[in-house]
């Protein structure tokens, strides 16, 4: 039997409690608690001397004449900003990030990153696609799609 005394109401509720099921919980909190506590579960593999090899670092996967392109395009997006949102794009800017003209590809990333941040809070359109991003394969259903408004509009 158990009893339930809610706070400030005035009243007594009783329960029948399954002791057994209770019991059952207990055994198999306990034996969770101690298959936690358990410290041959893992060990640090070791590799050998062999089977060790030095990871080069990988290239840039874009050109340099992309990365070029990649900053004009970056650089007019964030020109086409609105003066106040052009300061915001400033503010944003991480100290370690260097300027357009000195980025490399990775810090070309994280400037698009704010200044898309910065377009979706002023509800401002994002323009032209990144440069060096693959093109968008056409798929059979876009080309219906298209000759379909051809047919339809003109």
């Amino acid at each position: 039997m158990g009893v339930r005394l809610p706070a400030g109401e005035g009243r007594c509720d009783f329960y029948e409690v399954n002791i057994e099921a209770g019991l059952e919980a207990l055994h198999q909190s306990l034996a969770v608690r101690n298959w936690r506590k358990r410290k041959d579960l893992f060990k640090p593999y070791k590799f050998s001397e062999e089977k060790r090899r030095v990871v080069e670092p990988a290239e840039s996967p874009i050109p340099q004449a992309d990365i070029t392109a990649r900053r004009t395009w970056l650089t007019n997006r964030i020109k086409a900003l609105p003066n106040d949102a052009q300061a915001t794009v400033k503010l944003y800017w991480p100290q370690d990030t260097p300027r357009i003209a000195d980025a490399d590809n990775d810090a070309l990333t994280r400037i698009v990153k704010i200044v898309e941040q910065v377009e979706a809070e002023i509800d401002h359109p994002f323009g032209e696609i990144d440069p060096t991003l693959p093109k968008k394969k056409r798929r059979a259903s876009d080309t219906f799609e298209d000759a379909m408004s051809e047919v339809t509009n003109g």
